[in-house]
């Protein structure tokens, strides 16, 4: 998975079933199974988020499928039931899902999970309420009847306070949780907007017979986004390194067992790194290896992989060996060049805000002085022959050239014969 792609599969299914939802007659059997979608989406997100620890998606799954029994009574019909439901819907769930967002993950049987739970429970209930307006107080009834509480206009039916919620909360999303994927804020900031476009299905855009359909294929959009988050989130831990963010050797072996003919294999490996460790402890040692994983990563023609320890392996596919030594000798040298900043124990995680950047950095050079260090990497490049058929003859033909580079110095590439 590159780029957009994390977010282009969901929003492409979910473009394809408006489509033809908006294009299949609204009696047809289609748009029942329309109706019918978001119960089966919901489970199955529920669950997958539970076998893959993301109890988040789980509890927005239960929230969104609470809210979707209610909302399937407001999405076709007109009046002030309805007005409530969507009102209800627009205020409680934004911030309901934000705060789901940014919550820790823990247990679902815990307090933790109680007071989650807790919450889902409560805003479900209270749009539940709002659906049953007529047997409200009349003093609420009065209430809801002012501007702020009214659709906004006849395409945009949901009121002020809901539109200011969605306003409010959305940003917030693109902000990224510790411990989390990078693309999980921004699945959930389009399953939002995905609640943002049902919760307005009653819009003149839509035709009055449509209006329930286009709303369940709403959410069914924000479902099928949160399930793809999920799936998401397990093949990054499947697949990338925790510490470096490259792909690992699983990772590899795929890469390795699907080349042809006309490939290279390098390995690099960190020179000295034990002394790193030694002499600056290991939380040193874990940022050089990000630091170096991060130079490597960006390798102009080549997959990188974070190999094991301060090994890393870069494939080149279509490309002259002479070409590849080249690429690598210069990779070889900027490394070299650039120093690595020793990160001192008084030096904030985090990057200090720009009123407390000046006292941060006194701080900083009063109790420590600046140190940096210059870090090398010894590289063994292979590629295929008649004596080395197999990608894996490959690889061990790098690993012996990586040895030769060491026991003849270091900080110098070797090519296997």
């Amino acid at each position: 998975m590159k780029g957009w792609l994390h977010i282009g599969f969901p929003m492409a299914a979910q473009a394809t079933l408006l489509a033809a939802t908006l294009r299949l007659p609204p009696d047809s059997a289609f748009h029942d199974v329309v109706m019918f979608l978001p119960y089966g989406l919901a489970l199955v997100g529920a669950a997958l988020g539970l076998i893959f620890a993301l109890n988040r998606v789980s509890f927005c799954c239960t929230a969104l499928l609470g809210a979707y029994i209610p909302m399937t009574q407001a999405f076709g019909l007109a009046g002030n039931a309805s007005d409530t439901v969507v009102l209800a819907g627009s205020a409680l769930l934004p911030w309901l899902m934000l705060g789901l967002y940014h919550g820790r993950e823990k247990r679902v049987f815990s307090l933790h999970g109680a007071a989650r739970a807790t919450a889902v429970l409560g805003a479900v209930v209270a749009i539940m309420a709002a659906g049953s307006y007529v047997e409200l107080p009349m003093r609420f009834a009065r209430f809801s009847e002012q501007p702020l509480f009214q659709p906004l206009t006849e395409r945009w039916t949901i009121p002020p306070i809901g539109m200011a919620a969605f306003a409010a909360a959305l940003p917030f999303f693109l902000i990224r949780t510790s411990g989390a994927s990078p693309w999980l804020g921004r699945f959930f900031f389009v399953a939002m907007l995905s609640l943002f476009f049902a919760l307005n299905a009653r819009s003149s855009l839509w035709t009055a017979e449509s209006r329930a359909a286009v709303g369940s294929a709403f959410v069914s959009g924000a479902l099928l986004t949160l399930i793809w988050a999920v799936l998401e989130n397990a093949w990054r831990s499947a697949t990338l390194d925790e510490l470096t963010g490259l792909p690992g050797r699983r990772a590899l072996r795929r890469h390795l067992a699907a080349l042809e003919t006309h490939y290279a294999v390098a390995i690099l490996d960190l020179d000295r790194f034990k002394r790193v460790n030694d002499r600056y402890g290991h939380d040193t040692g874990d940022q050089a290896l990000r630091f170096v994983a991060g130079h490597i990563g960006k390798a102009k023609s080549g997959n990188a992989y974070r190999y094991g320890g301060e090994e890393f392996v870069l494939v080149y596919e279509r490309k002259p060996i002479e070409a590849v030594a080249t690429e690598l000798e210069a990779l070889r040298r900027d490394l070299r060049a650039k120093p690595f900043a020793v990160r001192g124990s008084s030096r904030p995680k985090r990057k200090p805000g720009k009123t407390n950047r000046a006292a941060a950095a006194r701080r900083t050079s009063a109790a420590q002085p600046t140190r940096s260090i210059r870090l090398s990497v010894s590289i063994g490049l292979a590629a295929p022959n008649r004596k080395k058929v197999r990608p894996e003859d490959v690889l061990r033909a790098a690993d012996k050239a990586l040895y030769n580079a060491k026991k003849n110095g270091r900080n110098r590439l070797c090519i296997a014969d």
